[in-house]
């Protein structure tokens, strides 16, 4: 091939490089555009499901707090459905069908999860019912009886004291 044909290949290369580049750089300014373009509402929305969803890279953290690569994608993502406008339960469902439901900051409140959402419910019930019937049972009681003996030993009065001591203590006796 002479010096010619050379340069020629070389130059076509370079156009077709830079339309390529320039494809790529055009649609993800309009992907930032269309996440940009969010109205204030559809901003909190994607605020929002940014804290009920972990971030797939490390499953520690939800995506607001996490900075990573995978949660900056996933806040792309959001933003991006969320300008479609697709509402919260469509969002969260096309990550819980792409990562599964570890990818849920907190359980859908369905079958065996609900637990979650009712016992500490229950708990809380149950233990305001067993503080009440305590409180109750605790004023019902009898303040307990002092008795001050100031009689001689052997004197009526004494007699009577011992008399009505033993009739009712034998009444526990049964």
């Amino acid at each position: 091939m002479n010096l010619r044909g050379r340069i020629a290949t070389w130059c076509l290369v370079l156009v077709v490089l830079a339309l390529a580049v320039s494809m790529f750089w055009s649609a993800g300014a309009r992907a930032a555009d269309q996440a940009s373009s969010l109205t204030p509402t559809q901003e909190a929305l994607a605020v929002d499901l940014e804290g009920k969803l972990i971030a797939p890279c490390c499953w520690v953290q939800t995506v607001a707090q996490h900075q990573s690569d995978a949660a900056e994608q996933v806040k792309a993502q959001i933003r991006m459905l969320v300008a479609q406008g697709k509402g919260e339960d469509e969002v969260l469902d096309t990550f819980v069908t792409q990562y599964g439901d570890k990818i849920l900051a907190s359980p859908r409140a369905r079958g065996f999860n609900a637990i979650v959402y009712v016992l500490p419910l229950f708990l809380f019930l149950a233990a305001a019912t067993a503080v009440l019937v305590l409180v109750v049972r605790w004023r019902r009681r009898p303040e307990p009886v002092t008795v001050s003996v100031t009689t001689a030993p052997g004197s009526p009065a004494d007699e009577a004291l011992r008399t009505r001591l033993e009739d009712e203590l034998s009444h526990f006796d049964r």
